[in-house]
């Protein structure tokens, strides 16, 4: 089970891209039932990475517990915001001159369902370790989590189609 891989894994190697190896990821791709599904996923994945083309992905870690929990948490720099001019009396040219760190952290319950295949159980997302002390506050409170987990049980609940 998990207990042999227990422990703090750096992801060293992906072919494809990075974020994709979260459980919030893994599990967007699951509900893909057909290979035309999974194109458009991949689409989407695509889209979001260029939509976030002015971050850069650092180290990956998966966190795996004996007690089958897996934590993947990968750092995330962003080197300007931009656009602020639209909103703002501001002029200049380009991003503000410093960057915005954190950790976005996906959490999921993994459940061995064959030698070779696991279950995970998506359950939240949340961004922690922001290097902006107000916003690391706010972030780091635990208040800010998506709790992707309760969001699908209320969708199972209230929505017949989903």
């Amino acid at each position: 089970a998990l207990k042999g891989s227990a422990g703090t894994w750096e992801l060293l190697y992906s072919n494809t891209q990075l974020f994709r190896s979260s459980p919030f990821f893994l599990a967007g791709r699951s509900t893909c039932k057909t290979p035309e599904q999974a194109q458009q996923y991949g689409w989407f994945c695509d889209m979001h990475r260029a939509a976030l083309a002015i971050s850069t992905i650092g180290v990956v870690r998966q966190v795996i517990t004996g007690e089958g929990r897996l934590v993947n948490e990968f750092e995330v720099k962003v080197g300007a915001v931009p656009f602020l001019s639209d909103f703002l009396p501001l002029a200049y040219s380009g991003g503000l001159p410093f960057t915005i760190d954190g950790a976005i952290v996906s959490t999921a319950d993994a459940t061995q369902t064959a030698t070779d295949e696991w279950e995970l159980y998506m359950d939240t997302v949340e961004i922690k370790g922001s290097n902006i002390p107000v916003l690391r506050n706010v972030l780091d409170s635990g208040n800010a989590k998506l709790k992707s987990r309760d969001l699908s049980d209320f969708l199972k609940e209230n929505v017949e189609s989903y």
